[in-house]
């Protein structure tokens, strides 16, 4: 029943016939004020970034490499929509992907790890309401990264853009991409080798978003 509702919503809100006092609240949902939450899951594309070698130990002055691989992340949040469509957002997410980390040339020293990550964000977002019940957003945000034992907190920025759609007067549904970098990040990988680098990556999200109307 929900599904067929959701169908004939979004055909009613894309034509010029009039709609039920129902069917307009969900046609103008993507621009109404008040609380949320969310939750949601994303594929995770790391960018290899150059490794800088701050070691002082055995390792020192050899070059390093850092061979990034996929991973996924969950996140949950909760923010507030304001009149003029500007969203306010707390975020907390947690990441897991993989990587080897090389030094030399030829290799002298390999090391492969599941790299983990938790990362506090505030997020700021603009809706476009387009009179459907598809709502293209854009946004960015700022926080920290607390990545494993023996790295340095670093600040991080986002960027995202995608859009939501309404399935009922409760439940959006998120489709998204964002960028994500930090600041440079010391590591410390043991014997008095340290590498310093950036964690960037590409995401791809999906989620759920229920509205407190």
């Amino acid at each position: 029943m929900k599904l067929r509702t959701a169908i004939l919503s979004a055909l009613l809100c894309t034509t010029s016939y009039s709609a039920s006092a129902e069917q307009a609240a969900l046609c103008a949902y993507g621009v109404t004020p008040g609380w949320y939450a969310q939750v949601s899951g994303s594929g995770v594309m790391p960018i290899d970034d150059k490794v800088s070698n701050k070691s002082t130990g055995i390792l020192a002055g050899i070059p390093f490499e850092d061979d990034k691989g996929a991973g996924v992340a969950v996140a949950i949040a909760g923010g507030y929509k304001f009149e003029n469509n500007i969203r306010l957002e707390l975020e907390q997410r947690y990441e897991r992907t993989k990587s080897k980390i090389s030094a030399g040339n030829p290799v002298v020293y390999t090391d492969s790890a599941t790299n983990s990550s938790y990362i506090t964000m505030l997020n700021t977002y603009l809706d476009i309401p387009t009179g459907t019940q598809f709502t293209p957003y854009i946004g960015a945000g700022a926080g920290v990264s607390y990545l494993d034992a023996g790295c340095t907190k670093p600040i991080t920025g986002q960027g995202m853009l995608g859009t939501s759609y309404v399935i009922d007067s409760d439940i959006s549904a998120l489709f998204g991409y964002r960028y994500s970098a930090t600041v440079p990040s010391k590591c410390d990988i043991g014997g008095g080798d340290v590498i310093k680098e950036r964690v960037r990556s590409h995401n791809l999200d999906i989620g759920l978003r229920y509205h407190f109307n």
